[in-house]
């Protein structure tokens, strides 16, 4: 039968936990999909940490009675401590739904009594399965969370969460579980605040001089330097007439800047090196996990630092720049600068608040990636949208990382010529 589990924990290395619950789960359920990470508050008492949540769907051979006697023992061995009712809890698994079961004992009910109350469950739940009815409501899913989210008060908060770390704390079994879940994940406090906030700040000043002044840094095709609004585009949406960017490549490149910007050379270097380094940890646990060769592939690789300014008339639902994801392997998206980046996971845009931070870096798979790692990895699906918070721009940061040029690729292409030929799809001039 087809069931559906809800997942949580709010104690220790919360991903951790419930990564290490499917694990165990998968010994008896099969044809495991997950729904992505979503952070909520306690419910019932609230003096304790955020809660970490998500949806498994899969399928099990047996009874509802053997599988809620497995699924207590996953919880046990897991190291749940039994305390106070809706208190602190290593791990909680719930069965919410079994295929049109319904069931009511003394010791289990079906569909989850409180289904229809929480969002943390309903919002991941309707990640997997929008249309899946729920038997006592006569409505589906979607219906119910639809309906919820209508009454349901400011205080019930319920956000998308990419997995979190410290630049210590990288392993090759957490970034593999990352990706492989949420396309990618945050570095918490990897750059320093000032620096970065400097860093942004004279990026925007940049960015922010007369168009004749710019142009006479203008990059062509691969180079360093200025590009102008409606020169690049993204695939099928054409040319892009909000967004002006500055490239800096910081081999074989040059590296020129207005005169009253010569400080900038040092700044972007102390950025551009950071993230680059951050890049490498990611390359070397990928390597740990499925053997491949990416960080020697990637060292010295053809990796570009970009800073982008977007038009803004402060209209919070108005796209800027649309769904796309990177070429290249992965990009590093700097925190700190204005908000406006969304991820896409199935078909809901969540804003990407941990980027608000200045320090905190996020990273997302890119599609040369996919070459390496042909498992059924995903990239890192993203837009830029407006927000009336700063009505004049929005501007970001980010690092493009990719192979040495003269790396062949695991499909047989040069990565000098996979990338001249992705830039060239995408630019007009």
């Amino acid at each position: 039968m087809k069931i559906y589990l809800g997942l949580g924990s709010n104690l220790g290395r919360r991903e951790v936990q419930i990564w290490n619950a499917v694990d165990a789960l998968s010994s008896f359920v099969h044809d495991i999909r997950l729904s992505p990470f979503y952070e909520s508050s306690p419910v019932g008492v609230t003096n304790q940490p955020l809660f970490l949540n998500l949806v498994l769907e899969g399928r099990y051979e047996g009874s509802v009675d053997s599988l809620l006697a497995l699924v207590k023992r996953v919880e046990y061995e897991q190291g749940r401590v039994v305390r106070e009712r809706f208190g602190p809890r290593e791990i909680d698994i719930d069965i919410l739904l079994t295929d049109q079961l319904v069931l009511h004992t003394e010791t289990l009910t079906i569909p989850h009594p409180r289904l229809h109350e929480r969002l943390f469950v309903l919002q991941p739940l309707a990640d997997l399965t929008p249309h899946q009815p729920i038997p006592t409501l006569e409505k589906t899913v979607q219906e119910v969370l639809e309906q919820h989210q209508d009454v349901a008060t400011r205080s019930e908060h319920c956000w998308l969460h990419l997995p979190t770390c410290r630049r210590e704390e990288v392993d090759a079994t957490w970034v593999k579980r990352s990706f492989e879940h949420m396309f990618g994940f945050v570095f918490v406090d990897a750059l320093e605040p000032e620096l970065v906030q400097t860093f942004i700040n004279t990026s925007r000043d940049l960015l922010r001089l007369p168009m004749n002044e710019k142009l006479a840094f203008k990059k062509t095709f691969c180079e360093s330097g200025y590009t102008p609004p409606g020169v690049e585009g993204v695939g099928r949406h054409g040319n892009d007439l909000e967004r002006e960017f500055w490239d800096i490549h910081m081999t074989r490149r040059h590296r020129e800047f207005p005169s009253a910007f010569q400080h900038l050379h040092g700044l972007s270097a102390r950025i551009y090196h950071q993230l680059e380094a951050l890049a490498i940890d990611c390359f070397h646990a990928l390597d740990a996990a499925y053997g491949t060769t990416i960080a020697a592939d990637a060292r010295e690789g053809e990796h570009m630092l970009r800073m982008s300014r977007y038009f803004s008339k402060g209209e919070r639902d108005r796209v800027l720049f649309p769904e796309h994801f990177d070429f290249g392997l992965l990009t590093l998206y700097g925190g700190g600068a204005a908000p406006g980046l969304e991820a896409k996971y199935g078909n809901t845009w969540h804003p990407m608040t941990t980027t608000h931070t200045p320090g905190n870096v996020l990273v997302g798979t890119a599609n040369t990636l996919k070459l390496y790692l042909p498992s059924g990895l995903k990239t890192f699906h993203h837009r830029v949208s407006d927000t009336n918070l700063e009505p004049e721009e929005r501007l970001s940061y980010s690092l493009f990382t990719e192979p040495r040029g003269d790396v062949v690729l695991p499909n047989g292409q040069l990565a000098k010529d996979r990338l001249e030929a992705a830039v060239r799809r995408i630019r007009s001039s």
